[in-house]
């Protein structure tokens, strides 16, 4: 599997954290915002951590179907992404938020994608913990940006922007990897 492939996916998982982090209120207070941040961060690689785990366990039964798996659970992971750039397009994906326990629930419901990749992640010969870590950096980044920005016209569309790639990657990944990796 090609690093850059693997990378825009990581990239696009940590993405979807940022509309979740835009409503975020920490009044310029950067230890709240360091502290949402990282819950964020965490819940997105704490459930791909589950799916790599989970898929160690019985992705195996599904070997001789492979690529059909692979290839519709990123197709859906794509569409779902499309289909989420228009909430987040009109401010319907943003949230105003400032309890932490709201944040937890948040980004465990953000992380269902990450959780899906990671059982996908399963079946590709790549190292498992250094995917991890470099999901929960790129989430912490994200997260980090949007905490900071205010929920604007312009950000709302920058949000959209980035699950529009973000589906059109994993629809582009879902056909090379269902098709042409294996």
């Amino acid at each position: 599997m090609p690093y850059f492939t693997t990378l825009a996916i990581l990239f696009f998982l940590a993405a979807q954290l940022y509309t979740v982090a835009l409503g975020i209120e920490v009044k310029k207070n950067s230890g709240k915002a360091l502290l949402f941040a990282l819950v964020l961060s965490v819940g997105q690689a704490l459930l791909f951590f589950l799916g790599l785990l989970i898929g160690a366990w019985f992705m195996h039964l599904m070997d001789s179907f492979q690529s059909f798996v692979v290839f519709a659970a990123f197709f859906l992971i794509g569409i779902r992404m499309l289909m989420e750039s228009f909430q987040a397009w009109k401010g319907q994906r943003t949230y105003s938020v400032d309890s932490l326990r709201l944040t937890v629930f948040l980004s465990l419901a953000q992380g269902i994608n990450a959780f899906l990749v990671g059982l996908i992640f399963v079946f590709f010969p790549v190292e498992k913990l250094p995917l991890v870590i470099v999901l929960t950096a790129l989430a912490f980044i994200v997260s980090l940006a949007g905490i900071f920005i205010q929920p604007k016209r312009k950000q709302l569309t920058l949000a959209a922007l980035l699950f529009v790639f973000g589906g059109v990657v994993m629809l582009f990944s879902s056909i090379y990897l269902g098709f042409f990796a294996f």
